[in-house]
């Protein structure tokens, strides 16, 4: 069986989202350790490299157990692995630094220092190596020498941006960012941290536009979709949200939640259930690019987006269904005397009608009899308090 600390370590390892997907994985790792440890001496080494490519091939982070088997590999069969052995001195010393294992990451870049001396990219591993123990200052040092001797070094670029942001230094982060993403436009993973970090710094509109570089650049992705439409939500922009929340499910049909809840809330919006109309900054949320559906239209909408949220509850989380049912009726009970009120409303204005016709035909009357002077004295009148507005406003 798979010892607790390394089953808490592949729980902790951020696998396969799926559950059933990471019970699986967790069993074919204990059986993997559990042929390691029943092997005898002369075939331990081959099971632990096969340990180890299997770690690799399914993606896990268990820093521990690959600086534990890769050391022993290292220490005692480097010779028979040949070129390759050079591959996992730097995946041990990658999860040295991630385990805080300061004595194996100090060894295993020594090896290479030792093999290819003068090497950035060994040189980017000393400089991890410092992050890892928190000297800065001369993390900050090694990347700046990478980059004075090669000012194209993404990865001594990347890492810089990364001991400004580690330091909590969010402004010279987004600073180097924006210089990054200016040489290398096409770098997805920079666009999406620099729209975080301004998400950090509440700069809602400029993370927006770097979604929108994102969206440009992978416009297949359900998620950048998702995202954009909650940065539009926060800017009071409903309607701009309400597309890419629909878009985001018809990239995504199934299992997505996040959109599909995104989505009822805009609905809300659009039929007037939760109050709308100012953003956080107090702007007025200006018209969306595409007419808002009809009512008919919004209607069907919602019912489709109920019946889906209940019908994934139901599936994957029973006990979480009463909850979600009990927020989407309560949805609808606040809907319903706002409907009932705009009814009212309108047979209001519906008696109205003929008092507004008959007033409106006195004054088209009393507008004849008058003479010029007096009429250009009311035009004068009106136009007053408009000057006077526009005398009020900021420059």
């Amino acid at each position: 069986m798979l010892y607790s600390a390394e089953s808490s370590l592949l729980r902790a390892s951020g696998g396969d989202p799926d559950a059933q997907s990471s019970r699986d994985a967790e069993a074919l790792l204990a059986d993997e350790i559990g042929k390691l440890r029943l092997a005898a001496p002369t075939a331990q080494l081959p099971n632990k490299q096969r340990l180890l490519h299997f770690i690799d091939a399914k993606h896990f982070r268990l820093p521990h157990l690959v600086v534990r088997y890769g050391v022993q590999l290292l220490q005692n069969a480097s010779g028979k692995l040949g070129n390759a052995a050079w591959d996992l001195y730097e995946r041990v010393a990658l999860a040295a630094c991630d385990a805080h294992d300061y004595v194996a990451a100090g060894w295993a870049v020594g090896e290479l220092e030792a093999r290819w001396p003068g090497s950035s990219r060994v040189a980017r591993l000393r400089g991890l190596e410092a992050e890892a123990r928190g000297r800065y200052e001369d993390a900050e040092h090694i990347y700046q020498q990478l980059l004075e001797k090669d000012p194209t070094n993404i990865g001594a670029a990347r890492r810089q941006i990364a001991v400004q942001k580690a330091q909590g230094r969010t402004g010279a982060a987004i600073a180097l960012l924006t210089q990054f993403v200016r040489a290398h436009a096409s770098d997805e993973s920079a666009w999406l941290e620099l729209s975080e970090m301004y998400c950090l710094t509440q700069q809602y509109e400029l993370a927006a536009f770097a979604l929108e570089e994102l969206l440009l650049l992978t416009p297949e992705n359900y998620l950048y979709h998702t995202r954009y439409a909650e940065l539009a939500a926060t800017l009071g922009h409903w309607d701009t949200a309400r597309q890419y929340y629909a878009q985001a499910i018809e990239l995504k049909p199934t299992n997505n939640l996040r959109a599909l809840w995104g989505l009822q809330l805009a609905l809300q919006r659009a039929t007037g259930v939760v109050a709308s109309g100012r953003s956080a900054g107090g702007r007025t949320a200006p018209a969306a690019a595409v007419a808002p559906p009809s009512a008919e239209s919004t209607a069907k909408l919602v019912t489709w987006t109920e019946a889906q949220l209940k019908a994934h509850y139901n599936k994957f989380a029973p006990q979480l269904a009463a909850v979600a049912a009990a927020s989407l009726d309560a949805s609808a009970i606040v809907e319903a005397p706002a409907a009932a009120s705009a009814s009212a409303s309108s047979h209001a204005a519906a008696d109205d009608v003929s008092a507004t016709a008959a007033a409106d035909t006195a004054a088209s009357a009393t507008d004849k009899e008058k003479t010029p002077a007096v009429a250009e004295e009311e035009e004068a009148a009106v136009a007053e308090p408009a000057s006077q507005q526009e005398a009020d406003l900021p420059d």
